[in-house]
């Protein structure tokens, strides 16, 4: 069966939109989902970050858990805080220091909230301090904060 030249375009503005239509719906979903810059940690904890994506001049949030492993516990009579926040020049941070909490006996949680002035990424660091305990006794950590705040 031959195809007409109207059947032909037709054909082919098809694909295209279908392809254009899948490209735009996955862009979104990444827009709105945190991506994880990394996770480190040793036998007694771990650190997890998921950093911020938001619109240029909105806020958004980089959200660190620290999970105490097994056999330890989140510390919440210490004072978990991310300390010494800073972020390149293209974005700004609410707060030079945040304070972490403690949401159950092994998570604790930071929220780190960074507005992007300009499209693109923005490299945001400080140090993590916590506390974990064992029946034995309690650890204090620092860990250095590597995440990134995205404009779009």
């Amino acid at each position: 069966m031959a195809m007409t030249g109207k059947l032909r375009k037709l054909l082919a503005l098809s694909a295209a939109f279908t392809t254009t239509l899948a490209v735009c719906v996955a862009s979104t979903a990444l827009a709105s989902e945190p991506t994880t810059a990394a996770t480190v940690g040793d036998d007694s904890y771990s650190v997890k970050v998921d950093n911020a994506r938001s619109k240029v001049n909105k806020s958004g949030t980089i959200t660190v858990t620290v999970t105490a492993a097994e056999g330890y516990k989140a510390n919440d009579a210490y004072p978990n805080k991310i300390k010494d926040l800073a972020v390149d020049g293209k974005a700004k941070l609410e707060a030079e220091t945040v304070a972490g909490r403690v949401t159950d006996k092994h998570t604790i949680v930071y929220e780190v909230k960074v507005t992007p002035k300009k499209a693109g990424d923005h490299k945001v660091s400080g140090e993590i301090k916590f506390s974990v305990c064992n029946a034995d006794s309690c650890t204090m950590k620092k860990v250095p904060l590597k995440a990134t705040a995205t404009g779009v």
